[in-house]
């Protein structure tokens, strides 16, 4: 049984990537970590340009909708999308945010989040890539689809709420399950 399928591995993720300040590095130690770092699709990804295209939607998004001042954190859910061209569908995040002083119990409890906006859902070419490697190798479809999806998207969001220059706590997660804190408490 691999490690990343205990809590030990799911903490060794959760302490890299608020930890790791350089994103190429933290993707590279995340493929190293999940025992991924031979899968030449993931590895020939260029982090800084994703952080980039996800800085850039975020911009576009808040530009008609931004985050509310009553917001005491963001959270980007993972979630499937289904398409006939790929056998595991597609892959995206989606912007919500709310106003709970403790946004782990909020999350935990699976609310409806009130910060949702209309067009919050962002692409991104590194969790595609992880999707497309899950299809290609099946044996290792479950640490794809969830450690190196969830880091990896992790650092996505981090590097571009830093190049946003947000301050409030963000999270990241799979919509009904695990999360972690990408970015610090103020």
């Amino acid at each position: 049984m691999s490690c990343l399928r205990s809590a030990e591995g799911y903490h060794a993720i959760v302490d890299l990537i608020p930890r790791e300040p350089d994103s190429c590095i933290c993707w590279q130690r995340l493929l190293t970590l999940t025992k991924q770092s031979g899968i030449q699709r993931l590895t020939a990804i260029n982090v800084g340009a994703e952080i980039t295209s996800v800085a850039h939607q975020l911009a576009t998004i808040w530009s008609h909708e931004p985050v509310p001042r009553e917001a005491t954190f963001l959270y980007f859910g993972l979630y499937d999308l289904h398409d006939e061209k790929l056998p595991r569908g597609r892959v995206g995040l989606c912007l919500s945010g709310g106003s709970s002083p403790n946004p782990t119990e909020e999350l935990t409890a699976g609310c409806t989040l009130p910060y949702l906006p209309k067009n919050g859902h962002l692409k991104c070419e590194l969790l595609e890539q992880i999707r497309i490697a899950e299809t290609e190798l099946p044996e290792q479809a479950d640490i794809l689809d969830y450690a190196v999806m969830l880091g990896g998207a992790s650092i996505a969001v981090k590097g571009a709420i830093k190049v946003r220059g947000i301050y409030l706590p963000v999270y990241v997660g799979f919509d009904a399950g695990d999360f972690l804190l990408v970015s610090p408490q103020p």
